[in-house]
């Protein structure tokens, strides 16, 4: 007597599974936007942090993030804006966000497509 699956164990498997993967695939994609968007509000703090300690350093803030004492990876991002204001932000085409700080300390984020920055809970 041989031992084997049938095709109706097998469709039936082959169903559950996908109902499985069905159910997680928008629960990680959810999870890997929102990952991405909270790379870019920790860069725009870094990013604000540079700023400030170059005021107090030279009494101004500079027009380019260049000259900040900051480690960010720029490959992540598509621009990385210092303006001599105070003002600061982040612009990524993977994420399709622009997340930008305020001289005061205030977040703001744009979402170019999608909901992120709706669900997104900014630092005050």
């Amino acid at each position: 007597m041989k031992k084997a699956f049938t095709l109706i164990e097998i469709i039936i498997v082959t169903v559950i599974l996908g109902i499985l993967a069905a159910a997680a695939i928008p629960k990680f994609s959810v999870a890997l936007e929102r990952s991405i968007v909270s790379e870019g509000v920790t860069a725009v703090a870094t990013l604000h942090g540079g700023m400030e300690r170059y005021r107090l350093q030279n009494s101004f803030y500079p027009s380019d993030c260049a000259l900040l004492d900051v480690s960010i990876d720029p490959k992540n991002f598509d621009n990385l804006t210092c303006a001599n204001t105070g003002d600061v932000s982040v612009t990524r085409s993977t994420g399709k966000y622009s997340i930008a700080q305020t001289q005061a300390g205030v977040f703001s984020c744009t979402n170019l497509v999608g909901s992120t920055c709706a669900s997104l809970k900014l630092p005050n």
